[in-house]
C-alpha cells in the first residue's frame, strides 16, 4: 500500500519507518521546517503533501491534531484517508467548547470559567479558593503551558506566560490520577477495544517537575462485554 503521513512535526513518524520495514511504500510531510530532519534518508520525504495525495496515496494519514481543513481536500481527491477532521479538530483544541459538549452530554467536570485572554482571568484571584487552580489554554500549545497553581503568586505568574489574546480555561484542581479512554469510531459504531490510560504527566518522580505530554502510563485494553460488567 502507498501511505502518505502528514505531520506537525514528525511525533508519528516512528510508525512510519514500521509500515516501510512491514513491505509498505511510504512518503512523510512535515508541516514545521525544524522538523524536517525526522526520518531524513530513512523514509522518502516530500515538499508538498498536495501531488502526493491526489495522484500517489491508496491511504493519507494525520499524526497530529490540527490538519481538519484538509479533509474537504483530501475529499475532492477520493482518497481514503484518516485524521482529519475539524470537528474533531475544534474538540481537541478549543477548551470553551470543550466544556460545552461535555454539558450537552451531561458528562461532570471540574468547576470551570472559560476567558478570553489571560488579563481577564485574573479575576480568580478575587475569589482565590484553595487547593487551587489548573490554565488550560486552548490551541495546540506545547504541554508546558498547562499550569497547575497552588497558589495566587503562582497564578499570576502562570497568566504572564501567555500572550495578549491567548483564550483559556481555568478549572478547581481535582486531587487525584488521570485516567483518559479512548476508542476507534468508524462512523456508525466504536471498534473494540478501548484503551484506557492512567496517566503520569510530571516529568520526575514523585509527582515532580514540570508537565509533560505522559511521562508515565499504565495502560490496558477492555472490550466490549468487560466494559459493559464493569462500567
Amino acid at each position: 500500500m502507498k501511505i502518505l503521513i502528514i505531520s506537525k512535526s514528525g511525533d508519528g513518524f516512528g510508525i512510519a519507518q514500521k509500515m516501510q520495514a512491514e513491505g509498505h511504500e511510504i512518503r512523510i510531510w512535515v508541516k514545521e521546517e525544524g522538523f524536517d530532519f525526522v526520518l531524513k534518508n530513512i523514509v522518502e520525504q516530500v515538499s508538498s503533501w498536495r501531488p502526493s495525495a491526489s495522484d500517489w496515496a491508496d491511504l493519507v494519514i494525520a499524526d497530529m491534531v490540527g490538519f481538519g481543513r484538509m479533509e474537504t481536500t483530501l475529499d475532492n481527491f477520493e482518497v481514503p484517508h484518516v485524521g482529519f477532521n475539524q470537528i474533531a479538530d475544534m474538540m481537541e483544541l478549543d477548551r470553551a467548547k470543550q466544556m460545552q459538549l461535555f454539558s450537552k452530554f451531561g458528562i461532570e467536570t471540574p468547576e470551570t470559567e472559560s476567558f478570553a485572554n489571560p488579563t481577564a482571568a485574573k479575576s480568580i484571584l478575587d475569589g482565590w479558593i484553595n487547593p487551587g487552580y489548573v490554565i488550560k489554554p486552548s490551541g495546540n500549545l506545547d504541554t508546558g503551558k498547562t499550569f497547575v497553581t497552588r497558589d495566587a503568586e503562582t497564578f499570576s505568574w502562570a497568566l504572564e506566560q501567555f500572550s495578549g489574546d491567548q483564550d483559556l480555561i481555568v478549572q478547581r484542581i481535582v486531587e487525584g490520577v488521570e485516567i483518559s479512554t479512548e476508542g476507534w469510531f468508524n462512523g456508525e459504531d466504536w471498534l473494540n477495544p478501548f484503551n484506557h490510560t492512567f496517566e503520569y504527566k510530571r516529568f520526575l518522580t514523585g509527582d515532580l517537575g514540570p508537565n509533560t505530554g505522559c511521562s508515565g502510563n499504565l495502560v490496558w485494553a477492555v472490550d466490549k462485554p468487560q466494559k459493559d460488567e464493569h462500567v
